[in-house]
């Protein structure tokens, strides 16, 4: 369970400490110089009222450095859940660095590949950032949370603490995505409301089944016009951005958890392990565990 700014161990690794503490409702915790976190607050619905950044309407998300803690109001109705935790959680390798950051001399190249996953906290400089959010992505991200307060909860098995990593790091993920939305967003110039339904759709099932012509009905478009737009802006057509979004997602599975490999094969959209391993294989020259293997 959580206690402070840390969740212990209990039946499964008494005295076990992780540094990540969750919140089932939207709670600004104290910053601690002696135990710095980030934090994620989800504000699911409702509306909450910040000193010096106004209101904000969920469904939306708070960015906190280890400094910010905004003095907040919230209406009687809100509905969220937070999450403090240091970088360690996803990657021991971060463990004497709140923010890590590119160019630190003693981060080893596989840690450095994790990076990616803390760019948003960068730069904030105890000011909070505000992320709106639509209502998938929203649902996406509350069962992240979800599943972690469960897990550090209940403490169910041996892998929770593995699990509970796992969750975060999927949360993490997922506001990357959100956050290159938003950016392409705010470029008129190169915004097309059919790309952005597409890229929407990809972003937040990429676990799940998905046809070229599923997406390009979504998008209210065809599948020559669908592929011709998603390589301008990414460079690649629908299925191989879409097998490529699989497999960043389970790179980091890899590199941070234990997680079965077949475990990892479902989480990112694949019932078949087998057909996963060829997958991974085809896109990135080694099979899962020997990626895992020199990566760890």
């Amino acid at each position: 369970m959580s206690q402070g700014l840390h969740t212990l161990g209990q039946r499964f690794y008494p005295g076990f400490e992780m540094p990540l503490a969750y919140r089932p409702g939207l709670e600004i915790l104290p910053a601690q110089t002696e135990a710095p976190r980030l934090g994620l607050c989800l504000l699911e619905s409702g509306r909450l009222s910040l000193a010096h950044a106004g209101a904000l309407e969920g469904p939306a998300l708070l960015l906190l450095d280890e400094t910010a803690r905004p003095a907040c109001v919230p209406s009687p109705d809100v509905r969220g859940a937070s999450l403090y935790f240091h970088p360690e959680v996803v990657n021991s390798a971060f463990a004497s660095r709140i923010l890590p950051r590119a160019g630190d001399a003693d981060l080893p190249l596989s840690s450095a590949q994790d990076l990616y996953l803390f760019e948003a906290f960068l730069g904030l400089n105890g000011q909070v950032a505000l992320v709106p959010l639509n209502p998938v992505s929203a649902g996406r991200l509350g069962r992240c949370f979800r599943e972690i307060g469960a897990l550090i909860e209940t403490q169910p098995h041996e892998v929770w603490p593995c699990m509970t990593r796992s969750f975060l790091i999927e949360a993490l993920f997922l506001l990357r995505l959100v956050l290159q939305e938003a950016h392409a967003a705010a470029q008129p110039a190169v915004r097309d409301p059919r790309l952005e339904r597409a890229l929407a759709l990809l972003h937040e099932h990429f676990h799940e089944p998905l046809s070229l012509d599923e997406v390009a009905r979504h998008s209210a478009t065809n599948r020559t016009t669908l592929n011709a737009l998603l390589r301008q802006r990414t460079g690649l057509p629908m299925r191989a951005y879409l097998v490529e979004l699989r497999m960043r997602m389970a790179e980091s599975l890899l590199r941070d958890t234990e997680l079965p490999v077949s475990v990892i094969a479902h989480r990112v959209g694949y019932e078949n392990p087998s057909h996963f391993i060829r997958q991974f294989r085809s896109q990135r020259g080694v099979t899962p565990n020997c990626f895992r293997q020199t990566r760890h």
